[in-house]
Order: structure tokens, then C-alpha cells, then sequence
């Protein structure tokens, strides 16, 4: 299978929003048609979709550079929180386009609230 690999839009144009994020728009986005995911339970055929979409719309809201929390990024993606930290972890793979996801805490470090940037 091939790797993930960013697809750039064309000059003046704009690029498509396949992960149907409301409010983003990209310079640039990775097709994910081709990602390879593992796992214990991971079944191909009853996963790939699901988690090639979630990833999509993941990279897709977080290409603007915003800091954001697991639940902020849920409200946005209708993702789970556990699959959205799943996804980010992909995303630093080299399979994935091995993208730096900077980590921070929000508030009182406590309270243990993270947030996440992705760096593009």
C-alpha cells in the first residue's frame, strides 16, 4: 500500500475539504487512501474507512496551525476523543508524513488539560 502524500492545490485555486471540517480551508491536504493502520483488532475491512476518514478530517481542521484540545478537535470532527489522540500519534509516523504534533497544557498543568498543534 502506498504511504500517506501531500497533494498541493493548484496556484489561485483552492483545495477540496475531504474531510467535510466546516471553516477550513487548506493550502494543502495528504490523501490518506493508501494509509496502512494496525492494531490487535484492526480488521481492514471493517476499519480502513473509518479511520482513513477520521485522520482526514483530523489533519484536515489542524492544518491551520490552531492549538486545540481533544474536545475541542471532537466538537469540530464528531470523532471520539481516544481515536482523535490515536490519530495524532499516526500522524507523527513516517507512513503517515511524520508531522510534528507540539503538546502543551492548557491552564494549571494540574489539571492535566492538554493541548495540540500541528506544525505543516
Amino acid at each position: 500500500m502506498n504511504e500517506a502524500q501531500v497533494v498541493s492545490g493548484e496556484a489561485g485555486g483552492s483545495v477540496a475539504n475531504p474531510g467535510n471540517v466546516p471553516g477550513t480551508q487548506a493550502q494543502a491536504e495528504l490523501d490518506f487512501s493508501g494509509a496502512r493502520f494496525n492494531g490487535s483488532d484492526y480488521e481492514p475491512g471493517y476499519d480502513d474507512n473509518r479511520l482513513r476518514g477520521q485522520i482526514a478530517r483530523i489533519y484536515k481542521l489542524m492544518q491551520d496551525r490552531r492549538w486545540r484540545t481533544l474536545s475541542e478537535i471532537e466538537e469540530a470532527t464528531n470523532d471520539p476523543q481516544a481515536s482523535i489522540s490515536a490519530q495524532l500519534r499516526h500522524l507523527r509516523k513516517k507512513r503517515f508524513g511524520s508531522h510534528l504534533i507540539n503538546k502543551r497544557s492548557r491552564g494549571e498543568r494540574e489539571q492535566g488539560l492538554f493541548e495540540y498543534q500541528l506544525e505543516v
